[in-house]
C-alpha cells in the first residue's frame, strides 16, 4: 500500500487523466465530424489509453490494485489496452440495443496505435494509414470511450468506490 502522500499522487492521476480522455474525446469527436476518421481514431485510442492509467491509478489509490501492477501496466500501450475490453464489450452492448447494431466493433489493440499514424512497409506492400482505419473503425473507438466513461460516471453515482472494484 502507498504511503498516504503517495496515495495521494494516485488519486490526482486518476483525476487529471480522466480528464484528459474526456478532453481527447471531444477532439476526437470534432474530428469525426469533420471526417479526419484516422486521427479522431487515433485520439480516442490515446483517451481508452488514459481511462486505463486513470482506473489503474484509482485502483493503487483504493487498495484494489498495487504500485508494482500499476508500474507494470503504465508504460505499455498493449496493456493499458488490454485493460480496457470491457469497455469494448459494453460498446457493443448498448450499439446492439440503442444504436447503430450494423456497427460490429473490434477490440482496439496497440497495433491499431501505430497503424493510425505511420505509413510502414508490410512486406513489399506500403500500407497507409488510411489502409487500415475506417471511418468505423473511429466510430467504434469512440462509441467504445463514450461507453467507458458512462460506465465509470455510473459506478461513482452509485457510491461505489472509485476504480474498477464496483464494475469489473
Amino acid at each position: 500500500m502507498p504511503s498516504p502522500g503517495q496515495r495521494d499522487e494516485y488519486f490526482r492521476l486518476y483525476t487529471i487523466a480522466h480528464n484528459n480522455a474526456v478532453a481527447l474525446l471531444s477532439d476526437a469527436e470534432i474530428l469525426l465530424d469533420r471526417g479526419k476518421y484516422i486521427r479522431a481514431f487515433f485520439l480516442a485510442l490515446t483517451a481508452l489509453e488514459e481511462i486505463a492509467k486513470s482506473q489503474l491509478a484509482a485502483d493503487v489509490f483504493t487498495g484494489f490494485a498495487s504500485e508494482k501492477e500499476f508500474q507494470d501496466h503504465y508504460l505499455s500501450h498493449k496493456k493499458k489496452i488490454g485493460r480496457m475490453a470491457w469497455a469494448t464489450d459494453a460498446a457493443q452492448e448498448y450499439l446492439d440495443r440503442w444504436g447503430d447494431g450494423d456497427l460490429e466493433l473490434k477490440p482496439p489493440n496497440a497495433t491499431s496505435r501505430t497503424d493510425a499514424l505511420y505509413v510502414s512497409l508490410k512486406g513489399k506492400t506500403i500500407q497507409r494509414p488510411e489502409d487500415v482505419i475506417t471511418e468505423n473503425d473511429a466510430k467504434g473507438v469512440i462509441q467504445t470511450v463514450e461507453s467507458a466513461l458512462a460506465s465509470i460516471a455510473r459506478n461513482e453515482f452509485m457510491g461505489y468506490r472509485i476504480g474498477t472494484r464496483g464494475f469489473m
